[in-house]
């Protein structure tokens, strides 16, 4: 996998005050992204192991203590904590802004799911115990999700 960065490195102690400020911690495998190239723009990006969703584009991963707000992990994260389920964080995101989350708690723990912001629905109640309409599965894992990324042969 090839991913095309120039935000700085980050380190453990980085990453620990992001989980300190979520509340979670993060998976070994995401830790080990941020920290090889916290964040970026991968050079394949096209998922479309969802039946469900057909192809998604990834556009950009979030890194941590970037200088460009839009793509930062804290950041996003804050402009979102009201709009996505509490088990998850915003960890990049396609060319027309929906989300890819990362779970970080109870049965989505360590899985990938896609957040559609299109349907998206307004005072959606978090409390209960089903997910919203418009997160879909991708993968089981981070690195799972990583080895089915493909390149964009339509392009």
């Amino acid at each position: 996998m090839k991913i095309t960065t120039e935000n700085r490195p980050v380190d453990e102690i980085n990453i620990n005050k992001f989980e300190k400020e979520i509340g979670h911690e993060l998976p070994d495998d995401y830790k080990n992204f941020l920290l090889t190239y916290n964040g970026g723009e991968p050079e394949f990006y096209i998922f479309s192991k969802n039946n469900e969703l057909g192809k998604v584009v990834l556009n950009t991963f979030y890194g941590l203590n970037i200088d460009d707000d839009y793509d930062d992990l804290l950041n996003v994260y804050h402009s979102l904590k009201d709009r996505i389920p509490s088990q998850f964080i915003p960890i990049g995101d396609d060319p027309g802004g929906n989300q890819f989350l990362l779970g970080i708690s109870g049965p989505y723990n360590g899985k990938i799911y896609f957040w559609d912001h299109n349907t998206e629905l307004e005072n959606y109640d978090f409390t209960k115990n089903e997910l919203p309409k418009n997160l879909y599965k991708l993968s089981d894992s981070f690195d799972e999700f990583l080895n089915q990324l493909e390149e964009d042969t339509d392009a």
